[in-house]
């Protein structure tokens, strides 16, 4: 009983010395009735604890009954085909992307090697990182009649890049995504040809390609491409049917800058586009438009996201515009989300520079007037100093704003012209280190005053903010529709996540607007 009082002090009284009582606290009939109350929680208590313990009991002792050495002999041998076969997939996931997970696992046993061989999804992937001419050549047979995923990167895998395509241009009608780069001249001895020409890709879904400046995917015959990726490189017009695209914009060497002209084209020539992904390194820079109407309309796009930097030592190069300008020119009349991803490096830097480069990233309301989901990540790499709020994120700018999330680790004040919000339903807040009770405060104070905001509210929810505490907040009558969260998965995970630049920008894998961000790096180029 002593044990109970010292782990649970509630149960204190069980210590009590009732010979230290005066004769009046002896018969108070209050104390007496607090302290039988107590005694019969403490036997409620106890009963619970001795009923769970009982039934822990017999439940060991049935597991122990069971494992016996013949149980423990059989293995995976226990388990039928189906099972193992399952297992082997989500062994060997994802597989979309090439591994040699599907070789490593037909070499465990000969069950294994049996089960592996009837699953002809294991074996759609090839890549010339994994892959030479003979394993390559494993994959059309037994992937049976599937789709295949085939990439390679010249650069640094040459002698396999080449023997690859060797190995795969004839089942190119069976490709269903195709992923290359391409560094070398085609008269150069080293460079993969064998993709130079018409190739016939009837069930080609997705297309990723990184600096063919010869742009030889024109030539190929995709009826059904829907999904594109281009890196490093801007894409002339080939295809009306994409629907997904994702550009990733690196600074250039000698500090060239892009002709943004050209992308805008080749947008004109994507009018069922329904995604795009815009991946700005640091320091972006482009050709002043010369467009007469720089203006893209982009009529079926329903989603929108943007990765780009924030460095405060950026200054404009005469006769370039900037990420901005550019976004400014896009109109969605049916964009209904928007992903913003920004990384500062911003040192001793006051709220104006952060806020008005990430506010001139939100779209005009008159360009977007459907725009309702907005999911925000803004992450210090360089900790401003003092007391200042870096960023104003000016919310009027999307007034028809239902879904909101923020993830950031700098200060963080919401901004509206006339201090009303829009008829929020679901505001999330995760990882911001910055915020507090003052904060949430604020946010209540303007949620409640108007009834019909109220109404429609869902719930705000803070995951992983450490300074938000709504249990010790007795100044906010909430109704439940606040939320607080204080477990999360470790930071680092995302930090140890590998980028590829094959299919990756459609086949995420749950990964954050805050992994993505990691890796845009400052540049080591000096400008003229």
């Amino acid at each position: 009983m002593s044990l109970v009082a010292e782990t649970h002090p509630e149960y204190s009284f069980l210590h009590a010395n009732s010979e230290l009582w005066t004769v009046d606290e002896a018969w108070n009939t209050q104390r007496i009735s607090i302290t039988l109350q107590t005694m019969e929680n403490t036997q409620f208590f106890l009963d619970t604890l001795s009923s769970s313990l009982s039934e822990n009991i017999t439940r060991a002792k049935h597991i122990v009954k069971r494992i016996t050495p013949e149980f423990l002999g059989l293995g995976l041998a226990s388990l039928p085909d189906d099972v193992l076969a399952m297992i082997i997939e989500l062994s060997a996931e994802p597989l979309e992307r090439s591994t040699m997970g599907a070789h490593k696992l037909a070499g465990v046993s000969r069950r294994f090697r049996a089960v592996t061989l009837k699953l002809p999804k294991t074996w759609c992937a090839v890549s010339s990182k994994t892959h030479d001419f003979e394993r390559a050549l494993l994959h059309p047979e037994r992937s049976k009649t599937m789709g295949l995923h085939v990439s390679y990167q010249e650069l640094y895998e040459v002698i396999h890049s080449k023997s690859l395509m060797q190995a795969l241009v004839p089942f190119a009608s069976r490709w269903r995504s195709f992923s290359y780069t391409k560094y070398h001249s085609a008269i150069d001895s080293s460079a993969t040809t064998e993709h130079h020409t018409s190739l016939q890709l009837p069930q080609l879904e997705h297309l990723g390609v990184e600096a063919d400046n010869d742009h030889f995917y024109k030539e190929y015959f995709m009826p059904n491409l829907r999904s594109a990726t281009f890196h490093n490189m801007i894409p002339v017009p080939f295809s009306t049917s994409l629907t997904h695209l994702a550009m990733k914009f690196e600074s250039l060497d000698r500090g060239d800058p892009w002709d943004i002209d050209g992308f805008r084209r080749f947008l004109h020539s994507t009018p069922l586009l329904v995604e795009l992904r815009l991946f700005f390194e640091a320091k972006f820079r482009t050709f002043i438009c010369e467009l007469p109407d720089p203006e893209v309309l982009l009529l079926h796009l329903k989603t929108l996201s943007v990765i780009t930097v924030c460095d405060k030592e950026e200054d404009l190069v005469e006769g370039c515009e900037t990420a901005s300008d550019f976004l400014a020119t896009i109109r969605a009349p049916n964009l209904s989300h928007l992903v913003l991803g920004v990384k500062v490096f911003v040192v001793n830097c006051s709220a104006e520079p952060v806020s008005e480069f990430f506010n001139g990233l939100l779209p005009l309301p008159s360009s977007s007037p459907a725009l309702a989901f907005l999911d925000i990540a803004v992450m210090g790499v360089e900790r401003p100093h003092g007391d200042e709020d870096p960023l104003h994120i000016r919310y009027d700018r999307v007034p028809r704003l239902t879904h909101l999330k923020l993830e950031t680790n700098l200060n963080v004040t919401l901004v509206h012209s006339d201090d009303n919000l829009p008829p929020l339903r679901r505001v999330e807040f995760v990882g911001c280190t910055n915020i507090d009770n003052d904060f949430v405060m604020s946010l209540f104070r303007r949620l409640r005053a108007d009834p019909v905001v109220w109404k429609a509210l869902e719930g705000v929810i803070f995951r992983a903010c450490p300074f938000i505490d709504l249990d010790g907040n007795s100044n906010i009558d909430h109704d439940g529709k606040f939320h607080s969260e204080h477990h999360r998965h470790a930071p680092d995970d995302d930090i140890k996540v590998k980028w590829e630049h094959d299919e990756d920008d459609f086949y995420p894998s749950g990964r954050t607007i805050a992994s993505q961000l990691k890796r845009l790096l400052p540049p080591p180029i000096v400008w003229d």
